[in-house]
């Protein structure tokens, strides 16, 4: 089932695309949650099809080509959002609170240059478990002097 998406009152409706619409999401979200995320898409859609932040910017930067794939990149981005919440069985804000914990560190010293990621907690390799992803090789780079 789809819906149609109203403009916002403040903007004119001659800047919405012809059949501009969200889909309602089904399943795994509660009532309340569900709303809630509609209410954030229809307002992303809202503002990039608005024009956001090009309206300040000059013709050049208002391409049809950009535009389009700047909203193909944001859509996939969602979507990868929405996979990882499905199949960890968790909210993004949970997910992306506890993987900001994983850092890369750089040791610099008189023999040479490591960087090497912490160590993952028990909850991050149960989420990169979940996600199918390998965690991290404890060393990414050695480099002697």
């Amino acid at each position: 089932m789809s819906e149609r998406v109203e403009p916002h009152p403040r903007k004119s409706s001659s800047r919405w695309p012809q059949g501009a619409s969200t889909r309602r999401h089904g399943g795994h979200l509660s009532g309340r949650g569900r709303r809630s995320t509609e209410r954030g898409e229809k307002s992303a859609l809202r503002w990039a099809c608005s024009g956001g932040h090009l309206a300040s910017l000059g013709s050049g930067h208002r391409l049809e080509d950009r535009i389009r794939a700047h909203i193909l990149i944001c859509w996939l981005a969602l979507l990868l959002v929405r996979l990882c919440e499905r199949q960890a069985g968790d909210t993004w804000r949970n997910l992306r609170r506890e993987h900001e914990r994983l850092h890369l560190v750089t040791l610099a010293g008189a023999a040479g240059e490591v960087q090497q990621t912490t160590r993952p907690t028990r909850e991050q390799r149960d989420i990169l478990a979940q996600l199918q992803i390998d965690p991290p090789p404890r060393l990414t780079s050695l480099t002697p002097a």
